[in-house]
Parts: C-alpha cells; sequence; structure tokens
C-alpha cells in the first residue's frame, strides 16, 4: 500500500495540471469572447446615437461619412495587422471583395467631407454604407451571442 501513495500522488498533481491549464484556456478565450461582444455592442451604441443625432441636427450624412471612414479604415487596419503576423499568406477573394468595398466606404466618405457635402449621389451612398456596416455589426453580433467560438483569427 505504500508503495502506491507516491504514484497517486503524482498522478494527482499531473492531472490538476492539465485541469488547470484547460480553465486557464477557457478562461482566456471567454474574456476575449467577452470584450468582443462589448466592443461590437458599444459600436451598435455608437451607430443608433449618430443616427438619433443626425436626425435632430440634420447633418446626418455629414456625421455618418466620418463613421464611415473611420469604420473601413479601423478594417483595413486590422486586416493588415493581421497580415503581417501570417508567415504565408493566402488572400482570399471573399476578403478582396471587402477591402475593395471598405476602401471604396473610405474614398465617398473622403470625397463628401472634402466636397462640401452638395453630392446628392455620395449622399445616399453614406446612407447605404451606414446601413450596410450597422446591419453587418447587428449579424456578427447575433453570432457572437448564438455560437461559441473557439479561435478568433
Amino acid at each position: 500500500m505504500s508503495e502506491l501513495q507516491p504514484f497517486k500522488r503524482t498522478f494527482i498533481a499531473a492531472r490538476a495540471k492539465i485541469i488547470f491549464k484547460k480553465n486557464k484556456t477557457k478562461n482566456i478565450m471567454s474574456i476575449s469572447d467577452q470584450w468582443i461582444k462589448i466592443i461590437i455592442t458599444g459600436l451598435i451604441i455608437l451607430y443608433l446615437c449618430v443616427l438619433v443625432t443626425g436626425y435632430f441636427t440634420h447633418k446626418f450624412a455629414y456625421f455618418t461619412s466620418f463613421l464611415n471612414a473611420a469604420t473601413g479604415a479601423s478594417i483595413l487596419i486590422y486586416w493588415i495587422t493581421r497580415q503581417m503576423q501570417i508567415e504565408q499568406h493566402i488572400i482570399e477573394a471573399k476578403e478582396v471583395l471587402i477591402l475593395l468595398f471598405e476602401v471604396i466606404v473610405i474614398a465617398c466618405a473622403v470625397f463628401y467631407i472634402i466636397g462640401g457635402q452638395k453630392n446628392i449621389g455620395l449622399k445616399v451612398l453614406q446612407y447605404v454604407f451606414y446601413g450596410t456596416h450597422l446591419i453587418a455589426m447587428i449579424l456578427f453580433f447575433i453570432f457572437m451571442v448564438t455560437f461559441k467560438i473557439n479561435r478568433l483569427m
């Protein structure tokens, strides 16, 4: 019986280490999930605040142009920093289409701001880009709440 005691202690210690490592990685992922949910919620609230403020001040397209430019720039910056971390670059057509869309969003927003908000076509595009970003964020938030993501990109 005394021969089994050291083995039993070693086995219990090893098992405790494995459980601790599993719990540690679960907590890290759940913390990042919580932060992403908080950030997406904050962005949705920001978009809705811009909607209300723009409605009352009659400068909705002007405010959305700044918001669209900031959103497009942040998506491009995120993609560039992610590509710098990857050793083997495989760029899919979906990524290229989204990046082109964001470049068009930024260009239209800058032209609208610089052009003095007189072009009706750019004004309509600002509304469309605003709605596209807002719907995408709401759908992403619903996806995050519904499904558990095991790994972030």
